[in-house]
């Protein structure tokens, strides 16, 4: 579609200048001009709408996924937040002791967060199990879609400037020795070990771009128009 339209606004272009050497043509020579005119003015019309077509339907290619992901995600934290609770107080009576001796670290506050730390008890199979993390892009966006998965250790690349304005966090992620980014928008925070990993349990939703709603949350703006992996998080 981009080098359709970027074809027709050439068309429209060279449509425009012809148009206006053969009215001047006609002016001196007195003769009709409402064809040369009539040129231009198509050829204007492809010179500036063929731009436009393109702007509009990126934009609204963009708010459609946009739009379907947070509708997904919101689905899936009503349907799932009942269970998320209850294992999480469950991995969070175990799992107290050894979490004090590994993370001394981690501020006495955060502590009523623990349940969004990387040590979470996954029930989802390994990604590596059913993907190839070295090489994502072999795989199709149907194929990236409904699959429910664990990220394990994945490092968190980018993180924001903290809560959007819908009070949401954005973050990119990736397995360790891959480039593939895996996108997250939720509304708990991540805390990541002190290597810097998470292990997250949820729901692969396709692909998508980092786009200016990730940019304006703090994404750095060379991430922008990359593609990512959406990925719904259980927690």
């Amino acid at each position: 579609m981009y080098y359709f339209l970027e074809t027709l606004c050439y068309v429209g272009l060279i449509s425009f200048v012809v148009g206006l050497i053969w009215l001047i043509f006609n002016l001196t020579k007195n003769r009709n001009f409402r064809i040369p005119v009539l040129v231009m003015l198509f050829g204007l019309v492809f010179f500036l709408g063929a731009p436009a077509i393109y702007a509009y339907r990126t934009n609204a290619k963009e708010a459609a996924a946009e739009a379907q992901s947070r509708k997904e995600s919101s689905e899936l934290d009503s349907l799932l937040s009942d269970d998320t609770d209850s294992s999480y107080e469950d991995d969070d009576s175990s799992s107290s002791s050894s979490e004090e001796s590994s993370y001394t670290s981690l501020d006495e506050e955060d502590s009523s967060e623990s349940e969004a730390s990387s040590e979470v008890t996954t029930e989802n199979p390994d990604i590596t199990t059913l993907f190839d993390v070295k090489n994502m892009d072999q795989y199709t966006s149907g194929e990236l879609t409904g699959k429910a998965v664990s990220l394990h250790n994945f490092h968190i690349v980018d993180s924001g400037n903290g809560k959007d304005k819908l009070g949401e966090y954005h973050y990119l992620l990736s397995p360790k020795d891959s480039n593939a980014l895996f996108l997250v928008v939720t509304d708990k925070k991540l805390h990541p070990d002190k290597d810097g990993q998470v292990t997250l349990d949820g729901l692969l939703n396709g692909l998508g771009t980092v786009n200016s709603s990730q940019i304006g949350a703090g994404i750095s703006r060379i991430y922008e128009d990359k593609d990512a992996i959406l990925f719904i998080s259980d927690f």
